[in-house]
């Protein structure tokens, strides 16, 4: 981790600005993940190619698919990992989507929409335990906190959640073989 830290010396130096800092750890990312597919593929490419996924509230495909090609370049240790879930605080303001035509941060369950502005958002994620990633696989705007009903519809998708994980388990042990 320190030879990390001297290398990247620039990514974690307090004096530089927090949006400069944030946008050098951006790019830092896109790098790695370049110099881990080689010359397949290039920044820019993957940049565009995940500016086209069609992310909405709910449990999304293109994520698990994501998750599987970051499992499958994992060292085995760094494969095992939690489903964690994470609630935020939004700015509430609203957003035009214009590739959707929609107006987006309204509440949204994925399965209903109300027309109230939401305040935070629920995040499901997968979380390494022994290694230093995470990826979200399901999301929700919400008005303020997790209200009873959505517990209630997410344990009806709980099975859903458990296919997913149970999928994803399975992928790890046959990988590992």
């Amino acid at each position: 981790l320190i030879e990390a830290v001297k290398i990247r010396r620039t990514l974690y130096d307090y004096s530089i600005p927090a949006s400069e800092r944030s946008n050098l750890r951006k790019n830092a990312l896109w790098v790695e993940i370049s110099n881990v597919l080689g010359d397949i593929i290039s920044v820019r490419s993957l940049q565009l190619f995940t500016q086209t996924w069609n992310i909405v509230p709910n449990i999304n495909d293109k994520l698990f698919e994501a998750l599987k090609v970051k499992l499958s370049i994992l060292p085995l240790i760094e494969r095992h990992y939690v489903l964690c879930a994470d609630e935020m605080s939004l700015k509430s303001f609203l957003f035009d989507d214009i590739s959707r035509n929609e107006i987006i941060n309204f509440e949204d369950f994925g399965n209903r929409k109300t027309s109230v502005p939401s305040k935070s958002a629920l995040v499901i994620m997968a979380r390494s335990i022994a290694g230093n990633w995470k990826l979200p696989i399901y999301f929700c705007f919400i008005e303020t906190a997790c209200p009873a009903t959505f517990l209630k519809n997410m344990e009806q998708d709980n099975t859903k959640l458990n296919l997913i994980w149970l999928y994803l388990l399975s992928f790890n042990i046959l990988t590992s073989l």
